[in-house]
């Protein structure tokens, strides 16, 4: 390695840092949430064992899941014979109004108190 690459090297990691300090702390904040919603919803997914949540659990993880990540519910609410629809429509009508920030962060709550 030659020392102009080496001195490349150090200063695009410099570059790095700096950008990550000088983050608002908002910021940083919001993508660690993103980062363990995102584990959050992995461990639900990948889940192993005997557990079976009840169908108003699973409800709850969509909204939260939903409003997490799109924001308040849009659309027309399905008709009355497609109950699953209906039922997850309803479900996430429930969080509107809720931030994402703050959808993400429920759900996290609400899986670590199954842990």
């Amino acid at each position: 390695m030659t020392a102009s690459s080496a001195v490349a090297i150090l200063l695009q990691t410099l570059a790095k840092l700096h950008s990550i300090i000088t983050k608002p702390e908002e910021e940083i904040d919001m993508s660690n949430l993103k980062a363990r919603f995102d584990e959050a919803v992995s461990y639900i997914k990948t889940a192993d064992g005997d557990f079976k949540p009840s169908n108003e659990m699973k409800l709850e993880f969509y909204a939260l899941y939903k409003q997490g990540t799109e924001g308040d519910v849009s659309g027309k609410r399905p008709g009355m014979m497609d109950f699953v629809s209906r039922a997850k429509y309803d479900a996430w009508e429930k969080c509107k109004g809720m931030s994402k920030d703050d959808a993400m962060q429920k759900y996290i709550d609400k899986l670590e108190t199954l842990k």
